[in-house]
């Protein structure tokens, strides 16, 4: 019976794995998410980020160019000498659960918590009549 490494589930997994570099961590190439993780600094509250940056100018694998390649890349990854280590791919959850069910020929673990960014910050002016509304959202 094949043994398997246990799922990257969760933010923490991820980080030890960015850390580890017992897998590669791909993602679309040309996007925001990826400018994230390779611009994000040190002790600014990213640290994941940070780590998931370090790791792939570390890796200097090249990304998915397509999110149509994102499940076949994962998938062909198992067996396959040039991949070398299983593959984390990182998306939205929408656009992972989608793909998942319409390409995948094989079961694919999608984390239980994300690592979606959920904030936002808007400047405004002291005096700003907005400033009272945006504070009690």
């Amino acid at each position: 019976m094949p043994t398997y490494l246990p799922p990257v589930d969760s933010p923490a997994d991820l980080l030890k794995v960015a850390q580890s570099d017992s897998h590669l961590i791909l993602t679309k190439d040309e996007t925001s998410m990826l400018m994230n993780f390779i611009y994000a600094r040190p002790g600014t509250g990213g640290q994941l980020f940070h780590a998931i940056g370090v790791h792939m100018n570390r890796t200097a694998r090249p990304m998915i160019e397509t999110m149509d390649d994102l499940i076949s890349t994962v998938e062909e990854a198992e067996g396959n000498p040039s991949y070398r280590k299983p593959v984390v791919a990182i998306a939205t959850r929408i656009n992972l659960m989608v793909r998942r069910q319409l390409f995948a020929k094989k079961p694919l673990h999608i984390g239980t918590q994300g690592i979606e960014q959920n904030q936002i910050a808007i400047p405004l002016q002291r005096r700003s009549p907005l400033r009272k509304p945006f504070n009690i959202m």
